[in-house]
């Protein structure tokens, strides 16, 4: 059985030494925001969610769909997640990644369901961001 997988951006790094340093001139490098979330059906990539970045996190979300989790045996609280980082080497994104319930109303994670604990979900807005945008 496929499941869905949340995933959501969580931080954003802004390196301007190694971009002052490397980098030609861009005018718009990323659309994503921080607390953004996509919903990923079937382990497919979502609509709107950046090509570079799905390429660094799809095994993952993969893995997650087809019920498999604990990566790197127990590297994560929640075993059914991942952390895991676009390859912009410039300003890489943070994404939180989550097997969910089939049905996204109930906002439970797969961990929630099967070990009846409290949510482990990252909330943009619990957390102090250090975040320097361009």
């Amino acid at each position: 059985m496929k499941r869905q997988v949340r995933i959501t951006a969580v931080r954003q790094v802004v390196h301007d030494d190694l971009i002052a340093r490397f980098e030609n001139p861009i005018e718009h490098a990323c659309d994503i925001r921080e607390g953004q979330q996509w919903i990923s059906i079937n382990g497919e990539c979502p609509e709107g969610l950046c090509k570079a970045a799905w390429e660094s996190m799809r095994e993952y979300v993969e893995s997650l769909a087809r019920g498999k989790g604990n990566f790197y045996d127990g590297w994560m609280k929640n075993p059914m997640s991942a952390m895991i980082s676009c390859n912009d080497g410039f300003r890489p994104f943070s994404f939180y990644i989550e097997a969910i319930e089939n049905d996204p109303e109930t906002e439970k994670t797969i961990h929630d369901v099967a070990h009846k604990k409290e949510q482990v979900n990252i909330q943009t807005t619990d957390i102090k961001l250090n975040t320097i945008h361009p």
